[in-house]
């Protein structure tokens, strides 16, 4: 159960901070660069952290086998 709760709670912070991208994503849209240097900035942190929880996930997979 604790190893759900914890790929929940990875998952919910992830939502959270693709949600937070919304606000320079509309700045950009109105032609501010620096928002889009944002938004790419953040994506980037955000594959690298999906690529551990999937990696994470995959661990949890093997350790039940």
């Amino acid at each position: 159960m604790l190893r759900m709760t914890m790929i929940s709670a990875m998952v919910n912070e992830l939502t959270r901070k693709i949600s937070l991208l919304q606000r320079d994503a509309e700045k950009c849209d109105n032609g501010n660069a620096s928002a889009g240097t944002r938004i790419r900035k953040d994506l980037m942190d955000l594959i690298k952290e999906m690529k551990e929880l999937r990696q994470y996930v995959l661990e949890q997979r093997k350790e039940k086998v």
